[in-house]
C-alpha cells in the first residue's frame, strides 16, 4: 500500500496503522517507498519516556 500511495503522488498523507506493523519488515515490504517516513502506529500501554528506565 505504501509503494502505491507513492505512484498516486500522496507522498505526504500519513499511514496510520496498529502496532503489528511496525517492524522491521514494513521497510522490505515498501520496496524503498519514501512513504514509510509517513507511518505512524498506535501502541498500547503507557509511552517509553513515562516507564522506569524506560529511555534507557
Amino acid at each position: 500500500m505504501l509503494r502505491q500511495m507513492e505512484q498516486l503522488g500522496m507522498a505526504n498523507v500519513k499511514y496510520f496503522g496498529g502496532d503489528g506493523i511496525c517492524t522491521s519488515e514494513i521497510i522490505k515490504l515498501a520496496a524503498g517507498a519514501k512513504t514509510t517516513a509517513n507511518v505512524i502506529c498506535a501502541e498500547g500501554g503507557a509511552s517509553l519516556a513515562k516507564m522506569p528506565g524506560g529511555t534507557a
